[in-house]
């Protein structure tokens, strides 16, 4: 997905929209010089009337475009929010870090008995002493 979003937002029709239109302006015009020496104006009218076409295709291209990255990126930004630390705390969940260094604590492996750790709720803080460790149904002092 974010490859996808990256090689979209990469591309050269997004970063310059106008780039083809302009040198199929450029091809009309020079088409246009050409058929006035000769004299075919009809021609002219069909290719000016193909760059008006192209030219609204084109926007309606990248108006899809803009609109399906933007989809992805607000579905992205919906489940990157949920699992947000802040959404995890208002689940009822706690974040401890290990102080003074503010490591987060993934296992009481990390502790010992003196540590002072800091666990975030979702209403605040509490600042904590270990007192006792019990690792996997045993008790370490």
């Amino acid at each position: 997905f974010r490859n996808r979003v990256r090689n979209l937002r990469n591309s050269y029709v997004l970063r310059h929209p106008m780039g083809p239109v302009q040198q199929f302006v450029q091809q009309v015009d020079e088409l246009a010089r050409r058929l006035e020496a000769a004299g075919p104006i009809r021609a002219l009218e069909q290719h000016r009337a193909r760059l008006q076409e192209l030219g609204h295709r084109m926007h309606r291209a990248q108006s899809q475009s803009l609109e399906r990255c933007g989809s992805l990126l607000r579905a992205s930004a919906g489940r990157l929010e949920a699992l947000s630390p802040l959404k995890v705390l208002l689940r009822g969940y706690s974040l401890t870090y290990k102080e003074p260094a503010h490591v987060p604590v993934r296992s009481v492996r990390q502790l010992k008995v003196g540590d002072e750790i800091l666990t975030h709720l979702q209403e605040g803080q509490v600042r904590s002493r270990v007192e006792e460790i019990k690792d996997a149904g045993q008790e370490k002092d």
